[in-house]
């Protein structure tokens, strides 16, 4: 688990391969510890928002054509979208750009 915080926010806890790929679409290399400074916020949020729409429209596009090939199993959960998951960074970065803060990213060892 890696979480992100800022220091107007309590923060939030992200599965580590979610929270790579996202740290990936702001355009970070994604090592951990990390931080953007606050006035860096407004690229990060720019590349994230950007990116989260192609692969949307991607993810999209090719479930489209799948659609009609087979059924949702009633038994299994729908996975959960892209956009769920970005949620509360988008919001972290907004609140925290709104703010003027750094946003920080680090191992979350509080989670077994």
């Amino acid at each position: 688990m890696i979480r992100f915080d800022s220091e107007g926010n309590s923060g939030f806890s992200m599965f580590d391969g979610d929270a790579k790929q996202m740290l990936g679409f702001m355009r970070h290399s994604g090592s951990v510890p990390g931080a953007i400074r606050a006035e860096d916020i407004g690229v990060a949020l720019g590349n994230l928002q950007d990116a989260l729409k192609a692969a949307i429209s991607d993810k999209t596009e090719t479930s489209a054509g799948s659609a009609t090939a087979d059924k949702h199993n009633d038994e299994q959960e729908p996975p959960i979208d892209l956009g769920t998951r970005a949620y509360p960074l988008v919001q972290l970065l907004e609140s925290a750009q709104s703010n003027q803060e750094a946003v920080r990213w680090d191992n979350d060892n509080s989670i077994v």
